[in-house]
């Protein structure tokens, strides 16, 4: 069973992953509830499941949004380490799927089901 999380959609210009294909775009989530729970120490590759996005504001909400609902993505964890949240980021082919339907940082929260941790079932 996959683990869900809900986020608001944020961007990091400076700090974020190593990997090269990670963008700036990125959700977050208590360390105690991801990082700490499956023991990650270090920045790793993920496979998730996009299950919704939504605009905080009504009018953002447009049918568009459905075709994001089960969209595939790898996502690369940035574990907080002395802060409280990790950073799940977005693929840069993913963040340049959103910005075409023109997902702004801080005005959507996505939903995403994480369903695999380095090649591991979850």
């Amino acid at each position: 069973m996959p683990m869900v999380i809900e986020s608001e959609i944020k961007y990091e210009k400076f700090l974020k992953p190593f990997n090269k294909k990670a963008s700036g775009l990125h959700a977050r989530i208590r360390s105690r509830l991801f990082s700490g729970k499956y023991n990650i120490t270090s920045e790793i590759e993920i496979n998730a499941k996009i299950l919704e996005i939504k605009g905080l504001m009504e009018y953002l909400n447009t049918e568009d949004l459905k075709d994001f609902s089960g969209m595939e993505t790898k996502m690369y964890v940035l574990p907080a380490g002395c802060g409280p949240d990790d950073g799940i980021f977005f693929s840069k082919d993913m963040a340049g799927k959103m910005d075409k339907h023109s997902i702004a940082p801080g005005k959507y929260n996505v939903k995403i089901g994480i369903y695999e941790i380095n090649g591991n079932k979850i």
